[in-house]
């Protein structure tokens, strides 16, 4: 049971030390490899993993990496499953966190920051519930 509970915070970590490299200037795409392997890494855990499957939090972690990857898709359904688990504030937080990447890949000139604005803006239904 440890091992699972330190599977989901890794990837948790990875999450979100991906998004704190965006706003404080690292480019999309020199993470994209970091972002793949998240992906990759939480897709598994989700389809074989029960307990990691009813974590909120690690729906909402997919949902992050495949909106960066682009696959707004698949971060809808990643984010549909969070809204379902999730407290009633937890959509909320994770929205304005996603906002706040979007604004500070702007900031800092990243050219993928238009593409994730209108990813965020896609997702924004799913989140403001």
């Amino acid at each position: 049971m440890e091992a699972r509970a330190a599977s989901i915070m890794c990837t948790y970590n990875r999450t979100n030390a991906i998004k704190l490299g965006l706003r404080v200037g690292d480019r999309l795409a020199a993470l994209r490899a970091t972002i793949d392997d998240t992906e990759a890494a939480l897709t598994r855990r989700l389809q074989q993993d029960e307990r990691a499957a009813d974590d909120a939090w690690a729906w909402a972690d997919l949902g992050d990496v495949r909106l960066l990857q682009g696959d707004v898709a698949g971060a809808e359904e990643a984010y549909a499953a969070f809204t379902r688990k999730a407290t009633s504030s937890s959509p909320a937080s994770t929205l304005s966190a996603l906002e706040q990447v979007a604004e500070d890949l702007d900031h800092h000139g990243d050219p993928a920051a238009r593409d994730v604005r209108a990813a965020v803006e896609r997702v924004r239904p799913l989140l403001s519930r």
